[in-house]
């Protein structure tokens, strides 16, 4: 169940049902795009991005003077009559900016969100490119026969252009006989989309009543579906009464933003997607299934705490040799560390994992010795602003950019295996100054958060540095690894040698217990004089163990 008081606390997905949420986490919707999405690209001075029917008057323009303008897809079929396909490819160049235009901060802002599918039906190569730019692969699905390809990288998007391209004039879907013949001529596609929709939620972006590729799809879904369709949403900025019982009334809801005279369509709907990301982050591991103790922990803390999270992005080949060798290391200076294959998620969106972690993670740990890992550090460097905690592995075969070179770089074996001592020490030295930068942080993490009014997460973060404190403690007085124990063993064993008292301990284990409730249920009520009590009396207990 998603928290009702964390979604008002944002500007824009407060307009957002709470089902509609749910199913964006559990990777259960599909974005639609249409032809005004395209009107928020960065276009150049003194030119224009038409929408569907700025573009069918456009193209009447060049017809003959006594013909009379009616509708886009009239016009366009006219002119391709009158002129032939090819030219008519040409002029959709002209008119749709191609090689010019740019994506826009919204359509960046949205690449940054994970979906694994997004479905358009535009002919430019906006979402592709902003895709790129965000170091996210984009699968185009524009024939039938790319139906039957695998996409094997998960973390890849697949974008399904419905209505083809300009680059493939054959399949572009835009005069009327394209229209009437779509479903004749690709019903293996029609099939594929059905069968998606029979399961997922339809997001559209960029659409209109008028719009005739809105009215194609829906009708679809509804030829497909009938009554078993899902409820499907419009997002729409500052959409009138009238529009929006007309959307509903052919079964589709209306996520009506607020306009804002200070800001521009394309400002808002890049911090729409800003929040839709962000939030899909924060609220992801609350619907996935983590079997370490410990990873359960920090992910529990906000988005905005410090984590001890250490992602490491590594070749599976590599995996087992960094899980023996490095992690060990890691683990010693109280950091965790996860990568992707010990994260169960609901919905098994890996994409969504990927950049879940990554924005949780205080420190990276990247092997770029994969076209799999190279493309992680795209997605890292996209969204990391500080570029300190980040350490990039090499072999011998990599090529840095330049502006990576002010990044903490460690030189891989070729032989990692037979020459993992040496590897071993070097990075243990990188780690240890990457880690000692995050140390005073840490330690005022939980005032920190108390302060912010974030109770559970500072009584979460107080807790978990005790328990760092302690362990580092016993590890100098035990020839056992305080590792091997439970927290709840360890205040026993730190009674036992008089770090703490009788009275501390039974008081740390009601902090405990109530620590393990907010990290194991969704119950995060906590008073501001409780918190501060449970934080003076940890930090007294730390400050204790410390002058021993």
């Amino acid at each position: 169940m998603l928290d009702s008081k964390k979604i008002k606390s944002y500007t824009y997905l407060k307009h957002f049902p709470i089902p509609f949420l749910e199913d964006l986490i559990r990777g259960q919707v599909i974005p639609f795009i249409g032809a005004g999405f395209s009107r928020n690209a960065d276009i150049p001075k003194g030119k224009e991005m038409p929408d569907w029917n700025k573009l069918g008057e456009l193209v009447a323009k060049d017809l003959p003077s006594d013909y009379d303008y009616s509708n886009p897809v009239e016009a366009i079929s006219t002119y391709e009559q009158e002129y032939s396909r090819t030219k008519l490819i040409e002029k959709f160049n002209e008119l749709l900016l191609t090689g010019i235009i740019k994506p826009g901060k919204a359509h960046i802002a949205f690449s940054k969100i994970p979906f694994e599918l997004v479905c358009t039906t535009n002919f430019d190569f906006l979402i592709e490119n902003a895709y790129e730019q965000s170091s996210v692969y984009c699968r185009p699905i524009i024939d039938e026969e790319h139906l039957a390809i695998n996409n094997l990288n998960r973390k890849d998007v697949s974008l399904l252009k419905i209505h083809g391209d300009l680059h493939h004039p054959t399949r572009l879907v835009a005069t009327e006989e394209d229209y009437d013949g779509f479903l004749h001529r690709y019903p293996m596609l029609a099939t594929f989309l059905a069968n998606l929709l029979i399961s997922k939620t339809c997001f559209f972006i960029g659409y209109s009543l008028d719009d005739p590729d809105f009215r194609q799809v829906w009708q679809l879904i509804k030829d497909r579906l009938g009554k078993l369709r899902r409820q499907a949403f419009v997002i729409s900025v500052g959409a009138s009464k009238q529009s929006i019982l007309k959307f509903e009334r052919r079964g589709v809801k209306v996520i009506n933003i607020p306009s804002n005279a200070k800001k521009t369509y394309a400002q808002i709907l890049e911090e729409v997607f800003d929040e839709i990301k962000d939030f899909w982050s924060k609220e992801l591991p609350s619907f996935s299934t983590v079997t370490d103790e410990n990873t359960k922990i920090q992910l529990s803390l906000n988005a905005d705490s410090y984590s001890r999270l250490c992602f490491f992005s590594v070749p599976l080949k590599y995996i087992s040799i960094y899980k023996k060798y490095i992690f060990p290391i890691v683990q010693n200076y109280n950091f965790v560390p996860i990568t992707v294959d010990e994260f169960i998620q609901s919905g098994d969106n890996l994409l969504a994992t990927i950049s879940s972690l990554i924005d949780k993670a205080s420190i990276v740990v990247v092997d770029i010795s994969s076209n799999t890992t190279r493309n992680e550090l795209g997605m890292i460097l996209n969204s990391k602003k500080s570029k300190e905690n980040i350490i990039i592995i090499t072999d011998n075969n990599d090529i840095l950019p330049s502006d990576l070179y002010n990044i903490t770089t460690l030189n891989r074996p070729e032989n990692f295996l037979e020459d993992v001592d040496d590897f071993v020490y070097a990075f243990e030295k990188y780690f240890n100054a990457v880690a000692g930068n995050t140390q005073e942080r840490i330690n005022g993490e939980a005032r920190r958060l108390l302060e912010k009014h974030e109770y559970a997460a500072a009584v979460i973060s107080a807790v978990t540095l005790f328990e760092d404190v302690l362990r580092n403690e016993l590890d100098k007085k035990n020839d056992k690894s305080s590792n091997v124990y439970s927290l709840t063993q360890l205040l026993r064993l730190a009674n036992e040698r008089q770090l703490i008292n009788q009275n501390q301990v039974g008081e740390l284990r009601e902090w405990i217990m109530i620590r393990n409730k907010f990290v194991h249920t969704t119950d995060r009520q906590m008073n501001r004089h409780l918190a501060t009590r449970i934080i003076t009396s940890i930090e007294q207990a730390i400050q204790h163990i410390r002058n021993q």
